[in-house]
């Protein structure tokens, strides 16, 4: 099983916009799942990651294509205008109880 994160940091104070709107889109997205929207309670202020979990690489590949091909892309913008950076981690998950 493969756990993949997307970390964001958003611009300052911007959490607010950002998270109704995202889980508007992933609700209205029939390809792509999310396991779970984490926001931060320490560290990095206003970072907010998505997880999922896909039973392999090539699934999640196929997700993503997906995703794009019905995404739209005035709120992809939206959303980027509204992220500082970001990255993605891809995990094997090794154990889980």
């Amino acid at each position: 099983m493969i756990l993949v994160r997307e970390v964001f940091r958003l611009k300052y104070g911007q959490m607010d916009k950002v998270l109704p709107a995202l889980k508007e889109a992933i609700a209205s997205q029939t390809s792509m799942s999310v396991d779970r929207i984490l926001t931060d309670l320490s560290g990095q202020h206003f970072t907010l990651i998505l997880e999922r979990k896909v039973e392999n690489l090539g699934d999640w590949h196929q997700e993503m294509l997906a995703a794009f091909s019905e995404s739209d892309p005035e709120q992809s913008a939206a959303f980027s205008a509204l992220i500082e950076h970001g990255y993605r981690e891809i995990l094997t998950i090794e154990y889980e109880s």
